[in-house]
């Protein structure tokens, strides 16, 4: 899961929308600190030390390929254990009362429905195009400038850590 401040519940994640903003959202909730666009250089992700752009592009592709599986688990949480709001029960049960003459009845039918909405999203998310639409609106959520990843010219990152001059010059 991500360290991530936009981060979504699950009943968040299942009132998202079937478009490509939404799909963006889904990836920001649970990837969105490991994902940095950086304008002229591209896609930089998090290698668990810094954020790299060697393969930018094809990493942040790999990122974005998990969107297929991020629906299929609001599916599965939507069959199971969604609970809706009563107000949208009761509003079924009023709306269709040949269809739904209980509230158990109603919140298992929008539960089936929603799970069967979600799956058939699913499996579109497994697409090249919509994973790239989905990468690219995602973009401007998380765009920094080359500057903002090395604001401070006395500390650098290495394989083993991080070396701060300021802090080695007081040994």
């Amino acid at each position: 899961m991500s360290r991530n401040a936009d981060h979504l519940s699950m009943p968040e994640r299942i009132d998202l929308s079937e478009n490509d903003d939404d799909n963006a959202r889904r990836l920001l909730s649970e990837y969105g600190e490991d994902l940095l666009y950086v304008g002229g250089k591209n896609w930089a992700v998090w290698d668990g030390l810094r954020y790299s752009f060697e393969g930018g592009e094809l990493a942040a592709f790999e990122v974005g390929s998990k969107l297929r599986a991020l629906v299929d688990a609001e599916a599965d949480f939507a069959a199971t254990e969604w609970e809706p709001p009563e107000w949208r029960l009761r509003r079924m049960c009023f709306d269709e009362p040949r269809k739904y003459s209980t509230l158990d009845e109603a919140k298992d039918g929008l539960r089936a429905d929603t799970a069967a909405r979600l799956r058939k999203h699913a499996v579109k998310c497994g697409n090249v195009a919509k994973i790239k639409a989905a990468l690219e609106s995602l973009a401007h959520r998380r765009r920094a400038v080359v500057e903002d990843l090395d604001r401070d010219p006395f500390q650098f990152i290495c394989a083993n850590g991080q070396v701060d001059l300021l802090m080695a010059r007081k040994f």
